[in-house]
């Protein structure tokens, strides 16, 4: 696991707004979702789907998609691919993973 993987988990933890929210969602939003049970937060996502979020986080956005409340995580990974992985805010099921260009 890198550092710099670590330090983003830890430090999600520490701020007032745990991601940045989508263009539908306001951060504030987010946070009494997260606050109230009704989405996981950052971390427990994290400890859910480490085998789907291997790379440095590049952008990290709670959003909604087709009637899911979802995290959208763009990672950069070892291999020099970008991509961004889907996993649904309320269950931490991961959707999908999908190349970026």
């Amino acid at each position: 696991m890198k550092i710099g993987l670590i330090f983003l988990v830890m430090a999600v933890g520490t701020i007032s707004t745990p991601v940045w929210a989508g263009r539908d969602i306001k951060p504030e939003t987010v946070r009494e979702w997260v606050d109230s049970g009704q989405i996981l937060s950052f971390e427990d996502i994290f400890q859910l789907n480490k085998s789907y979020i291997s790379g440095k986080i590049l952008d990290l956005e709670v959003e909604k998609k087709d009637e899911h409340i979802v995290y959208e995580i763009e990672q950069l990974k070892d291999n020099g691919e970008v991509s961004e992985v889907y996993i649904d805010a309320v269950t931490g099921q991961f959707i999908k993973e999908e190349a970026e260009d």
